[in-house]
């Protein structure tokens, strides 16, 4: 039976063992970072992600967030964010860090991208546009930094004015657009639900093309207040069957889960308790499917 491949978003002041200032909610969850991780492994987590470096932390984090990652034996993923490459010809300072990190420690991490923002241009096709020729920037440049880092576009929630790539079709119409090699798509599960209630589309599966173009996965459900980036349960019955599909259609990446427990409100036991039972969710209803 293949392994299934999971993997946990977590806050790079985390990760780089500041509790104070953007890790306070995972410490008082799991405590110390190696705790978290001892906890996450035995529990069948294997890779970690970097999760908000397009908010962008304090530079100086990142390198030990990266280091940690990779020094207790987990594969590494990272969320980045797209520049517009017409207004900064150079790397903003956190990408160009981030970059050399991984080029020196030769990690070909996937790296998680959204779409730029509508409302930062004259329109949803000029801002559709530029997501096509700045991901195609990003890759070539990569290419001639011989870095082979594969690049995944995010499926986003709908929000006034926010990312384009908010269906199914328009992810995939923009990366079918980047004429390169190592550009998929990032399934974001629960930006997905979130748009089928808002918007009620006809139909809540992808097409087989879309399926083909999916590299890595953002897992997470609604929570109590119909917020994305809850904690998955059994009863989650949408985002179980994406899971079931996408093991189906033979995806070999990570499934990773990207929970908010800052938002939840319960105890921080309970929030620890409900991120433990989220993998064993996912582990129970992938295992069930078999191969």
């Amino acid at each position: 039976m293949q392994r299934i491949k999971i993997g946990l978003s977590l806050p790079t002041a985390y990760l780089s063992g500041d509790y104070v200032r953007g890790g306070e909610t995972w410490y008082k969850m799991f405590g110390t970072l190696a705790d978290c991780l001892g906890v996450l492994r035995k529990a069948g987590v294997s890779s970690i992600e970097v999760n908000d470096l397009h908010m962008e932390p304090p530079i100086t984090q990142i390198e030990p967030a990266v280091e940690n990652i990779l020094k207790y034996g987990f594969h590494l993923t990272v969320h980045i964010f797209l520049p517009d490459l017409d207004k900064q010809n150079v790397f903003p300072d956190s990408l160009q860090k981030t970059f050399r990190i991984l080029k020196d420690k030769n990690q070909d991490s996937p790296l998680i991208l959204h779409g730029h923002n509508f409302d930062d241009y004259s329109s949803r096709e000029e801002a559709v546009y530029k997501t096509i020729t700045d991901l195609t920037g990003l890759v070539k440049r990569f290419r001639d930094n011989k870095m082979m880092n594969p690049v995944a576009l995010e499926l986003c929630r709908h929000r006034k004015g926010g990312p384009v790539g908010v269906t199914y079709q328009e992810i995939q119409d923009m990366v079918d657009a980047v004429k390169e090699d190592n550009i998929g798509i990032c399934w974001d599960m629960g930006h997905t639900l979130s748009n089928i209630n808002s918007q009620a589309w006809d139909n809540p599966f992808p097409a087989e093309a879309f399926l083909d173009r999916v590299i890595h996965t953002h897992i997470h459900a609604l929570d109590k207040n119909q917020k994305t980036h809850g904690p998955l349960g059994k009863k989650d019955d949408l985002v179980n069957s994406f899971l079931i599909l996408l093991k189906t259609h033979k995806y070999q990446g990570i499934y990773n889960f990207e929970l908010y427990p800052e938002r939840w409100g319960e105890s921080f036991v309970l929030r620890k308790e409900l991120v433990l039972q989220s993998i064993k969710t996912l582990q129970e209803i992938l295992t069930r499917q078999g191969d």
